[in-house]
Formats: structure tokens, C-alpha cells, sequence
């Protein structure tokens, strides 16, 4: 069974990794403004900024801020209401416990991939 569910995986992660291979885009395009008569490659992040790899990072973080917003506050709302409706059935008081404390450590993740990225800028010297 554990064979199975393993070979599904690597499938799907296998037809992840060929659709973003050959159906990324072009990566560089000489498209962009012509200064001093060279051709500027396109930039494909549009970042704004000096650097594009921390420019992107952020832009991932922010989504995952806008998407983990929500999860949160349902897994926490969903873990109270377990303990609510648990009365006096330990494990299912104690499956509540365990989803608010699954809620809590997905927070601290969320809000810590903000301040790491800060001290990545910082230790590089970026702005």
C-alpha cells in the first residue's frame, strides 16, 4: 500500500516538474530597452528592486501570508469548536488541542519567513 501511494506521488510530482520545464516560458528574452546600442534581457520577475532572487522570495512570502491568513483562522475556529463539542471524550478534546496547536506553529512559521528573509537582506547588506 505504502508503494502505491509513493509511486502516485512521484508521478505527480514528475508531471509537475515536466509541465513548469517545458511550459515555463522563455527565461530570457532580448525584448527589453536598447541603451548605448546593446539589447537589455527582458527581466521575467519584474522585480523592482537591486536584487531579484530576494525580490521573488518576498513576493512568496507575501502569498503565503494572504493564503495562511485564512487557514489559520479556520484551524483555530475548527479547533475550538472540537474542544466545544468534545464534552467528555478526552481524544477528541485533545484532537482539538492538537489542531489549534498545529494552527499555532503554522503562525509562528508564516510570521518567522518574514523576519529570516529581513535578516538575510541585512547579513548580504541589501536595503
Amino acid at each position: 500500500m505504502k508503494q502505491k501511494s509513493l509511486g502516485v506521488y512521484m508521478g505527480i510530482i514528475m508531471c509537475i516538474a515536466l509541465v513548469a520545464f517545458f511550459a515555463g516560458g522563455v527565461v530570457a528574452r532580448a525584448d527589453g530597452p536598447v541603451s548605448n546600442g546593446t539589447q537589455q534581457l527582458y527581466d521575467p520577475l519584474n522585480s523592482s528592486g537591486d536584487t531579484p532572487l530576494t525580490d521573488l522570495l518576498q513576493r512568496i512570502i507575501n502569498y503565503m501570508v494572504m493564503i495562511a491568513t485564512p487557514v489559520i483562522t479556520a484551524m483555530v475556529l475548527w479547533g475550538g469548536i472540537q474542544m466545544l463539542i468534545a464534552q467528555d471524550n478526552e481524544t477528541k478534546f485533545k484532537k482539538g488541542i492538537s489542531t489549534l496547536k498545529h494552527a499555532v506553529y503554522g503562525a509562528v512559521v508564516v510570521i518567522f519567513s518574514s523576519g529570516v528573509l529581513l535578516v538575510v537582506k541585512d547579513v548580504i547588506g541589501l536595503k
